[in-house]
């Protein structure tokens, strides 16, 4: 006997059916870990799309058919799939305190970078002197300063390898005095790494810490790594690390972070992604200029 083949679409749907595939779809949606669902299209080729967080080649749990109600003529119906990319979990990592910014600093609290919000990605010396690292797309001249939230000047531009072309969004701060104590006050706060992570194919699934900077006190989250080396020519670098869309404006130059490691720089958004400056090609590019960087934290 030949078997039935899955339905594709429904030709409508009442009240009363509505209900009973809900029904349903609530019992798939926990078997498949799913968000949720919504009806799409319309009659008569109504869909049932399963919501996730973001569609992956070889799902955990895949979404493949559901048992239609006798209502709607029994057998099985094969599911649609739409990712949400919705925000990513928090990560298990202690927020900066209100104060990050203007009475302390630290990797992912947000500065001003000639008057715009942006946020430090990393922290590094050479032997000579600290540095912030920082995006480098706000900055068009030698003379650029960085400041606290309230305009205390915490460090002077010595290095912007952004070209406006395809070069590495990032930018090196040589920081001063009030700068160093400013970072000392900041030495208690869970985002300082002592290494700096190479993206590897490795990296695609796993999980980063982003810290954003767009608002006060906004805690650091858990976003899947998409693509360890990605390319969109018009608006980031290539080799950028592809993150589903998880920035907003003012949190351009923080910190991406990988298994406890500095990762990457944020730096521009494209559609439906986000797009960071891998840490270790900005240290490879200082080094071909002359200037070896280490991560530096308060001692």
């Amino acid at each position: 006997m030949t078997a039935r083949r899955a339905k594709r679409f429904l030709a409508d749907l009442g009240r009363r059916d509505h209900a009973a595939l809900e029904k349903t779809l609530r019992a798939a949606i926990v078997e498949w870990d799913a968000d949720g669902w919504a009806i799409v299209g319309t009659p008569p080729r109504l869909r049932v799309a399963i919501l996730v967080r973001r569609q992956l080649k070889r799902p955990t749990h895949s979404a493949t058919t559901i048992a239609l109600p006798r209502s709607l003529g029994g057998g099985e119906l094969k599911v649609a799939v739409i990712a949400t990319h919705r925000p990513r979990e928090r990560a298990e990592t202690a927020v900066l305190a209100p104060e990050a910014g203007t009475d302390f600093l630290a990797p992912g609290s947000p500065v001003l970078g000639d008057g715009e919000r942006i946020g430090i990605a990393a922290i590094v010396e050479d032997g000579t002197a600290v540095y912030i690292i920082t995006c480098g797309h706000p900055f068009g001249s030698p003379g650029s300063s960085l400041t606290t939230l309230d305009g205390t000047e915490i460090g002077e531009l010595s290095t912007n390898l952004f070209d406006g072309r395809d070069g590495s969004d990032a930018s090196l701060f040589a920081v001063n005095d009030r700068g160093l104590d400013l970072l000392a006050d900041g030495g208690h706060t869970g985002s300082w790494c002592k290494r700096i992570h190479d993206p590897d194919a490795t990296d695609n699934g796993q999980s980063a810490t982003f810290w954003p900077t767009w608002s006060d006190n906004d805690p650091p989250f858990a976003a899947e790594v998409r693509a360890f080396s990605s390319c969109v020519p018009a608006t980031s670098s290539c080799g950028a690390i592809m993150l589903d869309r998880c920035t907003s404006p003012g949190d351009s130059g923080s910190s991406l972070q990988f298994a406890g490691a500095y990762y990457g720089i944020a730096s521009r958004r494209s559609g439906n992604y986000s797009f960071f400056t891998p840490l270790a090609e900005v240290k490879q590019r200082l080094a071909r200029l002359g200037t070896n960087i280490i991560p530096w934290s308060p001692s």
